[in-house]
């Protein structure tokens, strides 16, 4: 059962309609914007709380602490996860990924909405 603890947030601009994707990780796209990360182990700035309906509309990003996500596969607790093509969080494990959070509760299939701490650095190749 997924909780949600807290964290820092911060208020961006949606670059798009990102209404059905709380809970998703985004990425930065222009200046003081967000979009749905959708690109595989790409890099995060946090994960979307809300739901912005147009380009513009102020988009609540989790930066930091622990945040609910949307997982894209089973994992287990501790995982480190990154985005997949649909912004869902899956495990990282591949040099160069960008790791995005850190699993606290264990997903166990794509669809799950689980805790997570949110991190932020990139897989080498020693790490993986």
């Amino acid at each position: 059962m997924s909780q949600d603890h807290g964290g820092k947030d911060i208020s961006l601009l949606a670059a798009a309609d990102l209404s059905s994707y709380q809970y998703h990780f985004v990425k930065a796209s222009a200046a003081n914007t967000v979009n749905l990360q959708s690109t595989d182990g790409g890099k995060t700035v946090g994960i979307l709380q809300d739901k912005p309906e147009a380009a513009s509309d102020p988009a609540l990003v989790r930066i930091g602490e622990t945040s609910k996500v949307v997982a894209g596969a089973a994992f287990d607790v501790d995982a480190l996860l990154k985005a997949n093509t649909s912004g869902h969080a899956i495990v990282a494990d591949t040099a160069g990924d960008w790791v995005g959070a850190q699993a606290l509760e264990a997903s166990s299939e794509s669809g799950d909405i689980v805790e997570v701490i949110i991190r932020g650095f990139t897989i080498h190749a020693s790490d993986s």
